[in-house]
């Protein structure tokens, strides 16, 4: 996930053979801000968000998931 800290964008790269996984965008108290169906390569506008620190969860359809900080400015 990329950049971070970032403004006005996130983008996340799976390198992973299955195309779609589960993407949300929540805030630190587990509130789920975006939840949609990704491919590989996302690139998500967080222009929306108020400067903090939000976590990026993003679950494969296997169940695998991975949990990321991302810090906003």
């Amino acid at each position: 996930m990329y950049p971070n800290p970032a403004h006005n964008k996130i983008s996340t790269f799976r390198n992973q053979n299955s195309s779609d996984a589960t993407y949300m965008i929540m805030d630190i108290t587990g509130r789920v801000l975006i939840e949609e169906t990704v491919g590989a390569y996302s690139e998500k506008n967080i222009e929306f968000t108020e400067a903090g620190t939000y976590l990026v969860k993003i679950m494969s359809v296997s169940g695998l998931s991975e949990i990321k900080k991302v810090v906003v400015y």
